[in-house]
């Protein structure tokens, strides 16, 4: 039964996300991004870095203060995929779903 409900849910998770990408102007995303200077987008992608590091250094404190064995490098990667997730689909799928199912 998990196995059949992890297939289903990463399966609407990869239907939202196509279904999605089939209603963007393409052209007009390309157009707006290169309608930036290049020092902007690298100090987005810096802070966006950022971000994902502060997020996953909560769970890696809280690793810490529970006492769990993991390793450090899967609780990191739990936590920058599910915050990826929460940023582009909302925290019930990637605070929650997402961070219980990895």
């Amino acid at each position: 039964m998990k196995r059949a409900l992890t297939i289903v849910f990463f399966s609407v998770v990869a239907w939202v996300l196509i279904d999605r990408a089939r209603t963007l102007d393409w052209p007009a995303v390309f157009r707006a991004i290169h309608a930036y200077p290049m020092r902007t987008l690298a100090l987005a992608a810096g802070l966006a870095a950022a971000s994902h590091v502060v997020y996953c250094g909560y769970d890696l404190i809280g690793r810490h203060y529970t006492g769990h064995r993991l390793p450090a490098r899967q609780v990191a990667a739990v936590g920058f995929v599910s915050y990826a997730f929460n940023l582009n689909l909302g925290s019930l799928v990637g605070a929650f779903a997402m961070r219980y199912r990895l």
